[in-house]
């Protein structure tokens, strides 16, 4: 039986001089989304979106050919140091590589996976440029 709680997200968006900011929140309800984006952001979400859930595991089922563009991102995700390996092949793919707990705890780390570009954007706001 698995007990791991699969992580919440809330999108929450507001016009904040004249610029539309959304953002993607973990939080365990919409009231917390609300706070979090408050006290990020300095105004409160004029639209509150969710709860979505991440899906788990890689993208890719089979093994497959991979290409690496050479080009990777530092990234925080869930409270894990990963590489993100920007990947030509598949094409809009990455391949995340855990390095460690952000805390410096000592404990297993969860089998590299590739995602698509897209859900990392969305996580974490990493961009090609």
């Amino acid at each position: 039986m698995n007990n791991k709680v699969r992580q919440t997200y809330f999108v929450c968006c507001a016009v904040i001089r004249n610029e539309l900011i959304c953002d993607s929140i973990s939080a365990a309800s919409q009231e917390q989304a609300r706070s979090i984006f408050l006290e990020t952001n300095g105004a409160a979400p004029k639209a509150i979106k969710g709860p979505f859930f991440i899906k788990k595991g890689p993208v890719l089922s089979a093994q497959t050919d991979l290409s690496f563009s050479g080009d990777y991102r530092q990234i925080v995700i869930d409270g894990w140091n990963i590489k993100a390996y920007i990947l030509n092949k598949p094409r809009d793919t990455a391949w995340l590589l855990y390095e460690g707990t952000v805390d410096g705890r000592n404990v297993a780390k969860p089998q590299s996976k590739i995602v698509t570009v897209e859900w990392l954007q969305s996580i974490v706001g990493c961009t090609d440029e």
